[in-house]
């Protein structure tokens, strides 16, 4: 779904709107507030907490950029109060931890480098679990969907997905 219409959706006060919203960039958020926080569970809540204000807030929303990034740079902005409230990072690494998700123009060879660790960690991952976290994580398809493709149970599935989290946190820690 074009995310105009989502968002034509979402201001007619659409409940389809806002589905196709959560749907459509839900995962790629976590993952990206997962990267940030090194929690997969603190990610959830952010992101799912992110789109409840958003729901109960649309009527005020005005976005000058694509969607999506106004969404990446909403979570990329709570991820680094998050941080700062846990005071995890020292200030240089705080500052590090935004250059790792801006997706500016201006920071495109900093996004190569975490693309290619990204790529890196990926295949150290055995194969059944980089295959399910790829479908999962990167392609946005539902547990179920990726079951079906591979052949295995949806518990298999939870569980490579668990697993591959795991390992490209443990990879992606040395990066930053």
């Amino acid at each position: 779904m074009d995310d105009s219409f989502i968002l034509e959706q979402l201001f007619a006060d659409e409940a389809k709107g806002f589905k196709s919203l959560f749907d459509n960039y839900y995962k790629p958020l976590c993952l990206q507030a997962f990267l940030m926080l090194n929690d997969e569970g603190e990610a959830q809540d952010i992101v799912q907490a992110f789109f409840v204000k958003l729901w109960q807030e649309k009527q005020y929303l005005q976005i000058n950029t694509s969607l999506k990034s106004y969404l990446k740079s909403a979570i990329r902005n709570t991820c680094l109060n998050r941080i700062k409230q846990r005071k995890l990072f020292k200030e240089g690494e705080l500052e590090e931890a935004y250059i790792v998700v801006d997706e500016s123009a201006e920071k495109l060879l900093e996004n190569k480098e975490l693309q290619y660790q990204m790529d890196k960690a990926l295949n150290t991952l055995p194969e059944q679990c980089r295959a399910v976290f790829t479908s999962v994580a990167l392609d946005n398809k539902k547990y179920q969907e990726a079951a079906d493709e591979m052949g295995i149970s949806i518990n298999t599935v939870k569980t490579q997905l668990k697993r591959a989290f795991l390992k490209m946190r443990e990879q992606m820690v040395e990066f930053k």
